[in-house]
């Protein structure tokens, strides 16, 4: 996995033991306690989308929302790494620098959403590092939030080295993601990137996660939204609209293809230069039975998706294309 190029199409699936010990509240034993959010009260109840092929509904929808909003690639599971893992990390780690202050600017100095995989994989650990140090630096968890996010799309897992216990961790990504909204509750970049880790928890635990679950992601994409519509080129709008459009309806779960059609044609209209706007809008328009109106926005996310700037994202995202398409030519 050198460089920028294509993730991995598979990968082991590693063995959980336990979650590394945290830097703020862990959320991967169970809901948050805002989690146990019911459906909105006096919502007229519409019967639930039909599941095919899956044996608990509840754990196809929450797979298949999160599919489509993160891609198909690898997840991995929260405990102990494989000997050569370990190994990598314990030689990065006692090469890091030792101080809290050195370590944190070693990992904001590699950390980009272009660098090679490699680099991001440092900076992590050396966030981790850190963050033994200066466990409260909202700003440093949220570099962690997003460097654990990139690694585990990319396909790589998000190791930290814990020198108490002499072994390599897989972290949990949710808990840096939590450490940051409790040093800043109205920082919205924080709050979305907790989303998208949550998402991500759920993705990779299908089976045991419950709808109310993700009811805690939507809580923190309405934050964000009504903070910062506009972040990441309308990304709390896109992907609170795919999650409308992907859950089932109430009272089932926290579906509304109405809700999902105005938040995706809000993001394509205030950032018509995002793929993912496009693309996620062409999905509801197919619900919608607008048929041709998909076709165009399906046309338009291909058209922008750019490897120069989109990097690796560009061929997942591309892949996606490929897959609403298929659906597209069916439902004509």
């Amino acid at each position: 996995m050198d460089g920028i190029g294509r993730p991995p199409e598979s990968c082991e699936r590693l063995l959980v033991r336990r979650p590394m010990r945290a830097h703020g509240p862990m959320w991967a034993d169970g809901p948050m306690s805002e989690a146990a959010v019911g459906a909105e009260p006096g919502r007229r109840a519409t019967p639930s989308r039909p599941t095919r092929g899956c044996g608990a509904p509840a754990a196809c929808w929450v797979q298949a929302c999160l599919v489509a909003l993160l891609g198909s690639g690898c997840s991995t599971l929260w405990g102990r790494t494989d000997d050569g893992q370990g190994r990598w990390a314990e030689a990065q780690y006692q090469a890091l620098p030792a101080g809290g202050d050195e370590l944190r600017r070693e990992a904001f100095r590699l950390f980009r959403e272009d660098a090679p995989v490699e680099d991001v994989a440092i900076s992590f650990l050396a966030t981790c590092k850190a963050l033994e140090k200066l466990s409260v630096d909202g700003e440093l968890n949220h570099l962690a939030s997003r460097s654990c996010l990139w690694l585990t799309e990319y396909g790589r897992p998000p190791v930290c080295w814990d020198g108490d216990e002499g072994e390599a961790q897989v972290a949990d990504c949710t808990h840096f993601g939590e450490a940051a909204v409790a040093a800043d509750r109205d920082n919205a970049q924080y709050q979305y990137y907790l989303a998208l880790n949550m998402a991500l928890a759920l993705k990779v635990a299908p089976l045991t996660a419950a709808p109310f679950n993700l009811s805690s992601v939507v809580k923190a994409l309405k934050r964000s939204v009504d903070m910062a519509p506009d972040m990441d080129e309308g990304g709390p709008l896109r992907v609170l609209g795919a999650l409308y459009l992907k859950a089932p309806p109430w009272p089932a779960g926290v579906g509304d293809e109405e809700k999902a059609l105005e938040l995706l044609e809000l993001a394509v209209e205030d950032h018509p230069d995002h793929p993912l706007n496009h693309l996620f809008l062409a999905e509801a328009q197919i619900e919608d039975e607008d048929y041709e109106a998909a076709q165009e926005h399906l046309d338009l996310a291909r058209k922008l998706l750019d490897p120069a700037r989109f990097f690796w994202r560009a061929q997942r995202w591309n892949r996606m294309v490929d897959e609403v398409q298929k659906t597209l030519d069916k439902r004509k």
